[in-house]
């Protein structure tokens, strides 16, 4: 993939990053970043941001479940900003477990003129425990379980 506009219509590129927590969809996005971020105008945008909070060496996560629709909310604003200020690339740093968690933004995207991919990490070779000790967000194991039961690998809306 090359963010070069090649095509006059096509303002940039949008990356939504999908997987377990711990699978490696962080490090990838920056790796992606740093490689396809031809301009250096590209930016990576988690719901995790959300509850990050302190400067960039004294970094401390918060999270609470209460307040993760707020987040998803708030990421989706960022977002657009993103969009609106015309940025090249574009990558969601999030779980995406399920469809509707990421639909938003390949519409909203595609109907801006964005070319949107989907990154999907797979994770069946990867044991729960491993995902567990590797995040480093404190999920449990019986949480990622649960994710990865849940986990939506069909892509196409079935009517």
């Amino acid at each position: 993939m090359s963010t070069t506009n090649n095509n006059p219509q096509i303002l940039g590129d949008v990356i939504i990053m999908r997987g377990l927590p711990g699978i490696g969809k962080t490090s990838l996005a920056h790796k992606l970043l740093a490689n396809l971020d031809v301009g250096h105008k590209g930016i990576i945008l988690a719901a995790d941001d959300f509850f990050t909070k302190g400067s960039v060496d004294k970094k401390v996560y918060d999270f609470d479940k209460e307040k993760l629709e707020e987040a998803y909310k708030w990421n989706f604003g960022r977002f657009k900003e993103a969009i609106k200020a015309k940025r090249p690339l574009i990558i969601i740093d999030n779980s995406n477990i399920k469809l509707f968690h990421f639909w938003q933004y390949i519409d909203y995207g595609q109907r801006n003129n964005y070319r949107v991919s989907i990154l999907t990490i797979p994770h069946n070779d990867v044991s729960d425990r491993e995902l567990e000790q590797r995040t480093p967000h404190g999920i449990n194991r019986g949480t990622i379980y649960k994710m990865r039961k849940e986990f939506e690998w069909e892509l196409i809306r079935k009517s």
